[in-house]
């Protein structure tokens, strides 16, 4: 359900209607500038509970209005009207013989033209004081405004010079549409016949000795993790003699890399190999056949002259 919300503006009560005074030196201000300043303070829309249709604003005291000026050529050309409503009974006043008769009435007519045209309005004008000397006869009021003001700033007010607001009720139904519960939600009927869900158990609450007590469990497992982690570590001590086995080991890798391909090389050069080391044996067979042919008759011939001299040599001992 939404809930219903209302933007509520705080609205300045008449005992909320605390107005302050201002003074303002006009000497050498620009007459249009100036004017908005006054008439911004006159309506008091530099407060917070500014409201439009009360008399919100404050006093203002204007002096040296006689030292105003004005820009471009204005001096020259402004002119101020009247009529008396009757006919024939218009009038035109320049702005020089204005500023050297009444010098108030440049600042007052300026200011009027930026209030409200009605009654309020009028309250307003009245607020204004405007001389055209640097004297005015309201230092008491002076006084006692910022007296009022200083006051407020030791008490560490939120609002300087101005009361706190107040924010406005809320209506009685807006705030009982607040504070109402929210409606339940409907549940749907459970089935009869549906079987009931078991209700898991609750664990049981650890104690603070649960901790300790896995660490020490766990510290088996953890001398096993250390117990194999050994191999590795010896694996890493021997890492750089690997290394240095490996950089004298790179030609003997290389020449086994290049086994494959003489292998290769040589099943297909072994009839040809086999063809070479056959002709020299056939060579050296030849050569040794006919010198054994040769050999015989020597050999024979040899054997003759052994079998004469042994003989021989019988027949002498048989002699003697």
């Amino acid at each position: 359900m939404a809930t219903l919300t209302k933007n509520i503006t705080a609205t300045a009560r008449a005992s909320d209607l605390r107005p302050r005074w201002h003074v303002l030196d006009a000497e050498g201000q620009v007459l249009g500038r100036l004017s908005v300043q006054i008439a911004h303070l006159l309506k008091g829309k530099h407060k917070p509970n500014y409201s439009p249709h009360m008399l919100t604003g404050d006093f203002v005291i204007v002096v040296n209005a006689g030292k105003v000026r004005v820009t471009g050529r204005k001096a020259e050309q402004k002119i101020y009207y009247s009529h008396s409503q009757y006919p024939g009974g218009l009038k035109e006043v320049p702005y020089r013989r204005m500023m050297a008769r009444h010098p108030t009435r440049i600042i007052e007519h300026a200011v009027k033209g930026m209030l409200p045209h009605n009654r309020l309005g009028r309250q307003m004008l009245r607020r204004l004081k405007v001389y055209a000397d640097a004297e005015h006869p309201h230092e008491s009021q002076v006084a006692a405004s910022l007296k009022a003001l200083e006051k407020d700033r030791e008490e560490g007010a939120i609002w300087v010079g101005l009361p706190k607001p107040q924010h406005k009720k809320r209506p009685r139904k807006v705030k009982e549409a607040l504070e109402a519960p929210a409606p339940a939600t409907e549940e749907a009927p459970a089935d009869a016949d549906a079987p009931e869900e078991p209700v898991a158990e609750a664990e049981p609450v650890l104690s603070d000795a649960a901790p300790v007590a896995q660490v020490e469990d766990s510290t088996p497992e953890a001398e096993s993790v250390t117990s194999d982690a050994e191999p590795v570590a010896q694996a890493e001590d021997a890492a750089p003699e690997a290394e240095s086995v490996t950089s004298d080991a790179e030609p003997v890798a290389q020449a086994e890399d290049a086994a494959p391909e003489a292998e290769s090389v040589t099943s297909d050069a072994e009839p040809v190999a086999q063809a070479e080391d056959a002709a020299p044996e056939a060579e050296v067979a030849e050569e040794t056949a006919t010198e054994a042919g040769d050999a015989e008759p020597v050999a024979q011939a040899g054997e003759a002259e052994a079998s004469g001299a042994e003989a021989d040599e019988e027949e002498k001992e048989r002699g003697a």
